[in-house]
């Protein structure tokens, strides 16, 4: 029974780790408790010595019993226990307090000491010859935050001392450090972010974000570098002004291009319509006068076949027979033709009401190397990790273009590819969740991993191949899977409201076998 207790314990001290705490002194219990019981053996050894050493050490009292004196022993064993257990978490704090206010000092005087880079150009020249991202850690716009970071560098953060006892001493503690002029630090392969402005992201941006794609990508030859700017918020909005605009402009030229195939189609299906009826009068005249020349009795069988035969009945039979299956494909077609263009007229008309509800990056790549980026410095929800996926996001488009006529067809499985993939290389490396840019489109993309392997996506998104997208959906979901469900996938991008875009999206997620979304799952969040 003792045992059952001691692993349900040891799996809650584990959940509780994993959740994450922010009491240090909380954190710094279960810690010691952990490690107590993933080494119990040891723990029990040492305590079985202490008493050992502590009864052939100590006196006792000869006024008590031999029991009261063993007991009385055992209280001071176990007080020993929890004095030095309180003393070390202390000494911890009194080295971290110490170790910062030094770093602080030595940072003051000269940061090449602590092998702290802060020259930009250094920096990325340093990044650039390495052959792994670096690891990122943002500190906040206070000079006495600084040194904890730095230290939490050095120390590294997957240590208990690096992530709780160093980031639990106040700030008002240790000593402000001088302003840089770089708002970058580098100290090993860490990168520290002391302040985040546009010009240090923009120069620094396609250094990290190539290493980050490459990194994810090992097998693959990346691209690189593209150009990188900064947008302002007033040039962002005039962007998705202009966007729009030329969305519109898009679906236009759809409607005019299906007008025109569906005039072409029918055309097409009216002839086909008159030469079968042409056919079959050919066929039904032929066997009447073939009928007529048996009935007659002035001809012999062989002349009449020979007079069936000169009529070529059989390469009229088989033209009909061709003629009328093109006649149905052509009604199949006709009728695609007409669901296509009756979408694009509804999207049209209602593009004004989902204006504002489109999904959408915060940034855009320009065709042939490009990447314009949004990002507000005065917005705190605007994390590092929201701007790096984004910044992702716009990298694999440009590190995947082909060109402007080799694409794959669709929005949903260009900007959901992209941004699943954006987000499993953030998770990767930095270990954060990201929900920015097209989460439906992300979800229902996770979703198909689950019966298809990334590496097949990858193949198909980074050689743009529409023909193998199409063979491996009908290959998973069934026969003409794609063909039945891209006007889903055409209508999911513009749904005009969040109820809609629900509706759609739990269709195609029924069709690929996975849960039903919720409408918090629409929903883009920062960090």
């Amino acid at each position: 029974m003792s045992i059952v207790v001691v692993l349900i314990f040891a799996a809650l001290i584990q959940n509780s780790l994993q959740e994450g705490i922010t009491n240090s002194f909380y954190a710094y219990f279960l810690y010691v408790i952990d490690f107590i019981i993933q080494n119990y053996f040891i723990f029990i050894l040492g305590f079985i010595s202490l008493i050992v050493i502590f009864f052939r050490f100590v006196k006792f009292d000869k006024n008590y019993s031999l029991k009261k004196n063993y007991s009385l022993s055992i209280l001071q064993i176990i007080n020993l226990l929890i004095t030095a257990f309180f003393l070390s978490y202390i000494v911890l704090l009194v080295i971290a307090f110490i170790e910062l206010n030094v770093f602080s000092i030595l940072m003051n005087i000269n940061p090449k000491i602590l092998g702290i880079v802060n020259d930009k150009n250094v920096i990325i020249n340093t990044l650039k010859k390495n052959n792994y991202p670096p690891e990122i850690i943002i500190s906040e716009n206070e000079q006495n935050k600084e040194p904890v970071k730095v230290a939490d560098a050095i120390t590294g953060t997957g240590s208990f001392y690096g992530y709780y006892i160093l980031s639990s001493i106040p700030g008002f503690f240790v000593l402000p450090t001088k302003e840089s002029d770089s708002g970058m630090l580098l100290v090993d392969n860490t990168l520290i972010f002391t302040k985040l402005n546009p010009a240090d992201l923009q120069e620094i941006s396609p250094v990290i974000s190539y290493s980050l794609v490459q990194n994810y990508f090992p097998e693959r030859k990346i691209k690189s570098y593209p150009k990188i700017s900064i947008m302002k918020n007033d040039e962002y909005l005039a962007y998705r002004e202009e966007d729009f605009k030329n969305g519109s402009i898009k679906i236009d030229k759809e409607i005019e291009d299906y007008k025109k195939q569906i005039a072409a189609i029918s055309q097409s299906i009216e002839e086909d319509n008159n030469q079968i009826l042409y056919d079959k009068s050919i066929i039904d005249k032929s066997n009447s006068e073939y009928k007529q020349c048996l009935s007659d009795g002035n001809y012999s069988l062989i002349y009449c076949k020979n007079m069936l035969n000169n009529f070529k009945l059989k390469d009229k039979e088989t033209e009909l027979s061709d003629r009328s299956n093109k006649l149905i494909s052509d009604k199949d077609n006709l009728k695609g033709y007409n669901d296509y263009y009756d979408f694009y007229v509804g999207l049209g008309q209602s593009l004004q009401l989902a204006r504002g509800g489109i999904p959408h990056e915060f940034g855009t790549f320009i065709p042939k190397d490009v990447i314009r980026i949004a990002f507000n410095t005065a917005d705190s929800s605007h994390t590092i990790a929201d701007y790096l996926e984004t910044l992702i996001h716009e990298y694999l488009h440009y590190a995947s273009y082909v060109s402007d006529d080799k694409k794959l067809s669709d929005v949903f499985f260009e900007e959901g590819l992209t941004e699943y993939f954006a987000r499993q290389i953030i998770k990767n490396d930095l270990d954060v969740s990201t929900n920015i840019g097209y989460p439906v489109f992300a979800k229902i993309i996770d979703q198909m991993t689950k019966r298809i392997s990334e590496s097949e996506l990858a193949d198909i998104y980074f050689s743009k191949s529409q023909d193998k997208l199409e063979q491996l959906l009908d290959r998973v979901y069934g026969e003409n899977f794609y063909k039945n469900t891209r006007i889903e996938f055409l209508n999911l991008q513009y749904a005009s409201s969040p109820d809609l875009a629900l509706k759609i999206a739990n269709e195609i997620m029924k069709k690929i076998g996975g849960n039903p979304l919720k409408e918090k799952d629409l929903l883009s969040t920062s960090n």
